[in-house]
């Protein structure tokens, strides 16, 4: 019972520094990105790449979304650069979780000292929100190793070997709880940090863990859906989109996940057996597939 207040603490600590960094940057430079979606999204890969660089930063694919969204609402952007800003969301979160999944602990203390420092000697307002920044980072990294250890520590309990053989045996049930759990707690990202350590820590096995990535992907969708479903018409096109391109990306997750299970091209036998390096393929071939869908649509 411990240790599971001891993961929930983890959790809600992953989900306080990941709102840590996001708000310091949406303070920085929120009027900035705003001013280059303006400037940047005539081109369909600029806006891509904005929204991967915008999601990377504020570590919320949801975010960019809503911005997105607000502006096709008041007629400041079009749906098909605003569709390319989400398709690059996507990518960018992606690769955001595969930087955090690797062992950064070491950083932690240093990014948190540096991160105080700054903020509580700087009198200039953008320099607070580095220091914002970079404790939000030094506690995000401190949550995963904080994490790391809980669920190593759980994967020989009762109560775990329960849960996982539940799991395994019922991949339509797995896919709903991981929607459902990702949606209450607003991060795709932090599920699927969650996710790897569990595998890493063999608390899980790799199958069971891709089918519980693509309940992140489409619980990530929810957010979105229920918090802008008040822009306006225009706006809810954008909303609508992002549930389309990340249930696309479930579909083709699903193709590799049944590829794998029928033995044609195990995973393992190419060194892709990881959840993270799954989630990141099937985001950016979804994303090549709808940035061609989107050129097609515009013409």
């Amino acid at each position: 019972m411990y240790e599971l207040i001891q993961l929930a603490g983890a959790i809600a600590l992953l989900l306080w520094a990941i709102r840590m960094v996001r708000t310091g940057f949406e303070r920085a430079y929120k009027s900035r990105l705003e001013n280059a979606i303006r400037m940047m999204t005539k081109r369909r890969l600029q806006a891509t790449t904005l929204g991967a660089i915008a999601a990377a930063a504020f570590q919320s694919g949801t975010a960019v979304v809503l911005l997105a969204a607000g502006f096709v609402a008041t007629g400041a952007l079009g749906l098909i650069p605003a569709l390319a800003l989400s398709v690059g969301a996507e990518i960018g979160s992606s690769l955001m979780a595969m930087l955090l999944s690797f062992d950064l602990s070491l950083l932690s203390p240093i990014l948190l000292l540096v991160g105080y420092i700054t903020f509580q000697k700087s009198h200039k307002r953008k320099h607070k929100y580095w220091g914002r920044i970079l404790m939000g980072l030094g506690l995000l990294l401190l949550a995963l190793s904080l994490v790391a250890n809980t669920t190593s520590n759980m994967r020989s309990g009762e109560g775990m070997v329960f849960l996982t053989d539940i799991l395994a045996h019922d991949p339509f049930l797995t896919l709903f709880l991981l929607a459902i759990f990702t949606w209450l707690v607003h991060s795709s990202l932090a599920v699927i940090l969650i996710i790897t350590h569990l595998v890493l820590d063999g608390a899980i096995a790799f199958d069971t863990s891709m089918i519980m990535v693509l309940g992140a992907n489409i619980g990530g969708a929810l957010p979105a859906l229920s918090s802008g479903w008040g822009v306006g018409a225009k706006g809810r096109l954008v909303i609508i989109g992002n549930l389309i391109i990340r249930s696309m990306a479930v579909v083709i997750g699903l193709l590799i996940y049944l590829i794998n299970q029928t033995g044609w091209l195990p995973l393992e036998s190419i060194g892709l057996a990881s959840p993270m390096i799954f989630h990141v393929t099937i985001n950016i071939i979804n994303g090549a597939i709808f940035l061609c869908m989107l050129s097609f649509w515009a013409e």
